[in-house]
């Protein structure tokens, strides 16, 4: 008889092994239903609650799955968890040469505008009825940017 866990962190990891403590122990054909953090450590309240660089929620133990299984997941359902979001200020290196970037616009927006520290991060608001996100700042000059909203999963292992 499979089984729904309501699951809460209240430590988050950030790497895959099977070494990290396990959060729940599942059978197979369970659920779960669980939040995450961003890929900045933040809660859907804004609190941080982990370490920068996409913090995982789990290890989830599988009864009777051993190495060298493949498990299949299935995603019943993934939402946005709360009403704004945040991306880097520009295209990453990697997209274009440094060059090109660095003569088009700087890396830096505003120190600590979201996280302490930061100044290349900037935030968007996110209408979670429409599932539109809309550039908070930098004000846009001549047309608002907004974008549908595609929920993503983000590290799964």
């Amino acid at each position: 008889m499979a089984t729904t866990h309501e699951v809460t962190a209240e430590t988050y990891v950030r790497t895959f092994s099977h070494r990290n403590a396990v959060l729940a122990r599942l059978a197979p054909g369970d659920t779960v239903r669980t939040t995450t953090l961003d890929a900045g450590g933040q809660d859907f309240d804004d609190a941080r609650r982990g370490e920068p660089g996409n913090p995982l929620t789990g290890s989830f133990y599988v009864e009777g799955a051993e190495p060298g299984d493949a498990l299949l997941v299935r995603f019943d359902r993934v939402r946005c968890n709360r009403n704004w979001g945040w991306s880097a200020n520009r295209l990453g290196l990697w997209a274009l040469t440094p060059e090109s970037i660095e003569g088009i616009y700087s890396n830096h927006y505003q120190a600590d505008l979201i996280r302490p520290g930061r100044d290349n991060i900037i935030p968007w608001d996110i209408d979670l009825d429409t599932r539109v996100a809309r550039l908070r700042e930098p004000k846009p000059s001549t047309l608002a940017l907004e974008f549908p909203v595609r929920e993503m999963v983000g590290c799964i292992g």
